[in-house]
């Protein structure tokens, strides 16, 4: 990983017009969706030296971009890089600990959220993220106090609803196993309950019978997939990849974890990690042809026609005749036709 004093802190003259005029077009390309693009002009904004009193807010703006992106780290050494420029600003707080959090890093996304919170004590979103973090410490009683929090200063507020209802259907779950089950047996039943539900197309409850298992046993594998499998189904993508990693991490030689993992990124848009982790699957299980199918798709989105197409290829070796993947093959022959028509001057 690169140090800022490092890369940002060269020694030319520093140039505070052409400063300006990169940061507001890196924020203008963030609001677009172009994060590659915000990227890039983030960093050559740093390394002009002219930002002034609005290097902060470019170290601020790269992280959220590095967030989006799936790029975690990066995005953790750009916010803390920034509060050491702006160390009371509670966007960034706010920013650092989500990124911690879906990184894994849960106390200190609890502690990065708590700072923020000193600074703005009723915003509703920063005491939501606080509840998702205390659920997976396990701190049930303490998140439905922040989710409530969150939902009496704003009402509305839709995550903290839907996250306060989803703790408490757990809660139901658990005490709906008769008293004095044994702790496996629970798991067992309300694991299996997940799935039965899942496959039938009721995510809500699955997800409800899920939290339920991780509330008795935090590192339940299948119940951090299926309520990966689920939060997915409905959307939620982002909360979904939390739980794809930490299945990931107590399990990280199970080509299926891989895959939904990799899966929920490339939806997200974190092409590089996405193709990172079809990459891991695919070491584990080389001949999946779904897997070999997403890992094509994600490449060509990524311009690199080639490695595409002998995805494609493999997968219709494994799979013959599969349509979507037929499509994308041809699609990838027409476009690699094209660039190499263009690129003759034909």
């Amino acid at each position: 990983m690169f140090k800022f004093k490092e890369l940002f802190g060269g020694s030319h003259k520093p140039n505070p017009e052409e400063a300006a005029r990169l940061f507001n077009s890196a924020n203008g390309l963030a609001d677009k969706g172009l994060l590659d693009e915000a990227i890039r002009d983030y960093r050559q904004a740093l390394e002009t030296g002219g930002l002034g009193k609005d290097e902060g807010d470019a170290l601020a703006g790269l992280g959220v971009a590095q967030a989006r992106k799936g790029l975690l780290d990066d995005a953790i050494a750009s916010f803390r890089e920034s509060l050491k420029i702006q160390p009371n600003d509670p966007n960034t707080l706010t920013n650092l600990g989500r990124a911690c959090l879906h990184k894994g890093l849960v106390d200190e996304a609890l502690a990065s959220f708590r700072n923020s919170l000193e600074i703005r004590p009723n915003h509703a979103a920063t005491l939501t993220e606080v509840g998702n973090a205390q659920v997976k410490k396990g701190l049930v009683g303490e998140a439905i106090a922040s989710f409530e929090k969150a939902l009496k200063v704003e009402p509305n507020h839709g995550v903290a609803r839907r996250n306060l209802e989803a703790v408490m259907g757990a809660i139901e779950c658990v005490r709906s196993v008769p008293e004095g089950t044994d702790p496996k047996e629970a798991v067992d039943r309300l694991s299996k309950e997940g799935r039965e539900l899942l496959e039938q197309g009721f995510p809500n409850q699955a997800i409800a019978s899920f939290r339920g298992v991780l509330q008795i046993s935090p590192d339940h594998v299948e119940a951090l997939d299926g309520l990966g499998l689920a939060l997915a189904g409905k959307g939620q993508m982002d909360e979904a990849i939390v739980y794809f990693r930490k299945s990931v991490e107590m399990n990280p030689r199970d080509a299926y974890e891989l895959f939904n993992l990799a899966l929920a990124l490339a939806g997200k848009g974190s092409l590089d990690e996405s193709i990172f982790y079809y990459r891991k699957s695919l070491e584990i299980n080389p001949d999946n042809a779904p897997t070999l199918s997403n890992l094509g798709a994600a490449l060509a989105q990524k311009g690199l026609a080639e490695e595409a197409i002998a995805c494609f290829r493999k997968s219709l070796e494994i799979r013959p005749n599969h349509p979507a993947t037929q499509n994308n093959l041809e699609t990838a022959l027409r476009e690699r036709g094209a660039a190499g028509a263009a690129a003759s001057g034909d």
